[in-house]
């Protein structure tokens, strides 16, 4: 009933419909304003702070594999992952699939709206604004959102003033939240279970808990 058009939509869009989102329960009368907190997995890591930035009035965000780096610094390491993870393939031959994968991308940048402003956005710019408490987690082995950008996210937000910061990494679990000693998306679908780890509602639930006090 939006008359949106979905497939023009970007993050921003996306940050735009959670917004309305959080009017909407603040205007509900069984829902403490106060007591709203946001939880965005991957993409949704991104847009969390897009909507924080604005809102200070949101009582905490959650990022679960949320990114650091842009778009196009996370494409080629996943396109460059995927080449790699080809068998039977020389060093040059996994160079031409990565090159070609990143041709791809660049090619659906010009029809694709999502794609082309994933590709040239920069978190960080954006987190630097966020002053709500924040819990990072992020899982050891993710092969997506690698899991070296909770660190750079967390010392980010700090360096900006932000103290209210809290970091937790899940070893041997996957971008999805999944028990996986490898993370490679290849193996997804071969993975014993598909119900996150436990750790993961564990930490999330006791951090709110803590900050609705």
């Amino acid at each position: 009933a939006s008359t949106g058009v979905f497939a023009d939509a970007t993050s921003a869009d996306f940050a735009q419909d959670v917004q309305a989102a959080i009017a909407w329960l603040r205007a509900r009368p069984e829902i403490d304003p106060t007591k709203i907190f946001l939880a965005g997995h991957s993409e949704g890591g991104l847009i969390a702070p897009i909507v924080a930035a604005g809102d200070a009035s949101l009582k905490g965000i959650i990022l679960l594999a949320g990114p650091a780096y842009t778009g196009r610094r996370i494409l080629e390491y996943q396109t460059r992952n995927n080449a790699d993870l080809v068998t039977g393939k020389t060093r040059s031959e996994r160079d031409s699939l990565f090159r070609a994968g990143m041709a791809t991308l660049d090619s659906l940048t010009a029809t694709q709206p999502w794609i082309r402003y994933f590709r040239d956005y920069d978190p960080l710019r954006v987190v630097r604004k966020v002053r709500v408490p924040v819990l990072i987690v992020h899982g050891a082995t993710d092969r997506q959102v690698t899991v070296d950008q909770a660190d750079v996210l967390a010392r980010t937000l700090r360096q900006a003033g932000n103290s209210d910061v809290a970091v937790h990494v899940l070893p041997d679990v996957n971008h999805l939240f999944l028990s996986d000693p490898v993370g490679n998306t290849a193996g997804y679908f071969s993975l014993q279970t598909r119900t996150v780890v436990p750790q993961l509602l564990q930490i999330v639930g006791d951090w709110i808990l803590t900050k609705s006090k």
